[in-house]
């Protein structure tokens, strides 16, 4: 699901994309769980379910502003950093489960 929504943004180079599918799909599932870091059991329970087109357009939003303000290259994405921003940032969103 991430790495499809990703293929469609042309704005990323195909290792960008590589380089945020594990992100976004992180991101899409403390979203939808309600939990910036939800446990191996939340997300099983996320199996079967629909995720919003907006949660997706959300989660790769934020990831790739993330990703780009830490400087966008592979380094990045391997570093311990840009995992934290993100999970700080999920820490200030609303805690509610958004999925449907």
């Amino acid at each position: 699901m991430a790495e499809a929504h990703l293929r469609t943004d042309e704005t990323l180079s195909p290792e960008d994309r590589v380089n945020l599918k594990f992100y976004v799909a992180m991101y899409v599932a403390a979203i939808a769980s309600g939990h910036s870091k939800p446990t191996p059991d939340q997300i099983k329970n996320l199996a079967g379910s629909s995720i919003d087109k907006a949660v997706l357009e959300k989660a790769s939003g934020d990831v790739k502003e993330v990703y780009q303000q830490l400087g966008a290259n592979a380094l990045v994405a391997k570093g311990s950093e840009f995992g934290e921003k993100l999970i700080a940032h999920l820490d200030g969103l609303q805690r509610e489960p958004i999925l449907i």
